[in-house]
């Protein structure tokens, strides 16, 4: 699916949509302080949010060897 450089645009503009609520949720709990209560939880979502993009963004270097991710020519 991701051989098409198009589609890379694509997900990281759904990527980017997805972190707005998370963002939303973790600002809100943050400054509002009737949400005070649902700042760990916001936390954690957060959190949980940035490592998957870290762990991902760790694993889309190229693959040198037989049978990885890089483009066939």
């Amino acid at each position: 699916m991701f051989r098409d450089g198009e589609l890379w645009g694509v997900h990281a503009a759904l990527g980017v949509t997805l972190a707005l609520p998370v963002a939303g949720l973790l600002g809100g709990a943050l400054l509002v302080r009737r949400l005070r209560g649902f700042a760990a939880s916001a936390c954690l979502i957060a959190s949980l949010y940035v490592a998957q993009v870290a762990l991902g963004a760790a694993d889309a270097r190229p693959r040198s060897e037989p049978g990885g991710c890089s483009p066939r020519r």
